[in-house]
Formats: structure tokens, sequence, C-alpha cells
């Protein structure tokens, strides 16, 4: 039975980085499970370079469409980049006499079969990719893998390859129109808002400043984070009451020392007053007060997503976990939901009130 390789490459520009004395470097690490980096860094990528041309936004009112367009040769592309690096995360499949014949036709639906095979490592091969990256990035230099440009599920055929086409990202926006109405009150409304926020510039200027990072963010692991910590700054001048099971079980330990008297029952005694000065309310508990004071019809709904979207955040801070990165890159919905969230409250904490704009990506209950 024939085999082939297959996997997954990320191309990287190599910006203002050049090799000396040769033209290109190329070299294999072997990986676990019987994976293998290739690393090409060079002018001509072993698996060509896609050229997209795409507007980020568009109205869903107008046709879109991607131009996308693939050099096998790099160097014909008019991409100004002149080096790139190249990571190629390759392991060899066997395949029956028919795919491997019908990969030199076009429509034998052969190579789409060993892509989605490809496609079924994915979590494993991209995690590949950026830890060689990585691994260049810090121990050669950042520039050489710090712009991606394409990321492609391959079939490396010879001679020539198999490089699926992945687009960009593009966005879906409404149309905007401020009327007479809005032209009138806008001015106002946030001359007055200025005006009024005294000592709270400063808090309120932090707010906003992760809002307009999370809008354009591409990522949808940076957006997340960027929408969650908009409402973390919200919650910083919110008084919550201090968690009575803690203290409870704090003052239990403080009478059992001193029922006992151990030895150090004084340097327990003031470890234990120690942790009673720093039990503070959390986040899920400041965010219900919030969300009680606002009293919106969606408060418990509101009150139950966040505790969720707080479990994630801590899983993505504290332990790196990359389930929860793969979930949310493929929920969209997730994101959605915690930006409508971030919106309202950030709109309650600075005008009190949830007076949003209207979008078609608003889940329904909050609609």
């Amino acid at each position: 039975m024939p085999s082939i390789e297959i996997g997954y490459r990320k191309l990287y520009q190599a910006g203002g980085c050049e090799i000396q004395g040769q033209d290109k470097l190329c070299f294999e690490i072997p990986l676990k499970n019987r994976l293998t980096a290739r690393v090409t860094i060079g002018p001509k990528p072993r698996f060509g370079i896609w050229i997209i041309k795409s507007e980020k936004y568009f109205l869903h009112t107008t046709p879109h469409q991607q131009e996308a367009k693939f050099f096998a040769d790099a160097t014909d592309s008019p991409s100004p980049v002149k080096l790139f690096t190249e990571i190629a995360i390759i392991f060899k499949t066997d395949v029956n006499r028919k795919i491997f014949a019908g990969l030199n036709d076009t429509n034998s639906g052969a190579s789409t079969k060993l892509l989605n095979l490809a496609k079924k490592r994915a979590k494993e091969l991209e995690r590949s990719a950026e830890y060689v990256a990585g691994l260049l990035g810090v121990r050669v230099h950042r520039q050489f893998v710090l712009e991606p440009l394409n990321q492609n599920f391959v079939v490396d055929r010879k001679p020539v390859p198999i490089v699926e086409g992945i687009g960009d990202w593009t966005e879906i926006i409404d149309p905007c129109v401020l009327n007479q109405q809005g032209i009138a009150s806008v001015p106002k409304a946030l001359t007055q808002m200025a005006v009024n926020s005294g000592d709270c510039f400063e808090s309120h200027a932090d707010i906003l400043r992760w809002l307009l990072r999370a809008w354009p963010e591409r990522n949808p692991v940076l957006r997340f984070m960027a929408f969650f910590t908009a409402i973390e700054c919200a919650l910083g001048g919110v008084s919550a009451p201090q968690p009575k099971d803690q203290i409870e079980n704090v003052n239990s330990l403080k009478e059992l020392v001193k029922a006992e008297k151990p030895e150090n029952w004084k340097q327990l005694t003031s470890y234990l007053n120690e942790i009673s000065s720093r039990i503070r309310p959390s986040l899920v508990q400041r965010f219900r007060v919030l969300a009680e004071k606002a009293g919106a019809p969606t408060q418990e709904h509101d009150i139950e997503a966040f505790a969720k979207f707080n479990k994630i955040r801590n899983a993505l801070v504290h332990r790196g976990d990359d389930a929860i990165k793969l979930r949310l890159e493929l929920d969209q919905d997730q994101v959605s939901t915690l930006e409508d969230l971030s919106e309202r409250y950030v709109s309650y904490s600075l005008f009190g009130d949830m007076n949003v704009y209207k979008s078609r990506h608003r889940p329904a209950s909050a609609k």
C-alpha cells in the first residue's frame, strides 16, 4: 500500500531578515507522535503562497467576494515580502491505490479526503507548528515569525504539493445611519458624560480602552479576554458583601486554635487574621450585585452567563486550557454573547442605562 505525506503549514513573513552567504535554510525537526517539522527560511516556501485581497468589513446588503490567488513560486507573486519562514508539520499515512492515483485528477476527490484526514489532527498540528515557531522566535529572533501570512492543510505530493486555500476573516456589518435625533443628542450626551466624570475619568477610560481593543480583534481568544477585562474593570467600583462561608470557616479555625493552644498558636492566629483581611467578594458576586442593581429583564441569564465566562477566563489565564481555546475558536456565539454582555454593563456603569445599539449579531435574548 502506497504512503503519502500530509499535514499543516504556517507561513510567516521574515521581515528585515536575511541569510548570510546562501539563499535559503532548510532543516527538519523530529517531533512526538511521528510528526516531522520541516522548516524553510528563504524566498521560496515549499508550499507557495496565497495572496488574498479582501475588505475586513462589508455590509450584509452588498455582494462581497474575496480575491484569492495561489502562487506555487512566491517570487512570482506580487507580495512585497522577500523572505519567508515556513513551518510545515508533516506525517505519513497509508492510502489505497485508488486515492493515490486520484491525486492527479482534480475531480476525483482524493485530495479532499487526504486534507480532511489532516484536519482530524488540526489541534495537534497547529500546536506543533506554533511550538517550532516559538522556539525559532525565542532562540533566534522574533522577526522570523513576527507576521503570519498563511495557514493551510497540505498534501506533500511530488513534484507539486496540494495546498488548501483559506480566506481572510471578514465581518458582516450593519448599515448605520445617524438620524436627526442622534445628530442633536450625541454631542450633548458625550459632553455631559465627560464633564461629569470627575475622579472616575481614569477608570472609565480604562474600561473603554478594553472595548476598543476587543471590537476589531480577529483572534477569538484575545477578543474574549478583552471583552471580559472590560467588565472586570467596570466591576472595580462595585462593592459586595464578604463571602460568609469563608469568614465562618476562618473563624472556626480561630476558635479551634484558641481552644487547643498549640505552641505556635500566636503565629497561627496571626496567619488566620491575615487570611481574614484578604477575603474579598468574587467577581461573580460583584457582578450579581451590579446585575441586580441594573435590573435588566435578562438579569438571571446575565449572571449565569458571566459565571460561565469567569470559569473560561480562569482556565485560559491560569491553565492555558487548549480545549477551551479550541471551543472558543469553534463557537463564535460564546464570544458574541460576551460582547453583548460587556457592552450592556459597560453602558450601565457609565451612563446608568443599557441603551446600546441594535445589531444583527446580538443574541436573541438581548434583542
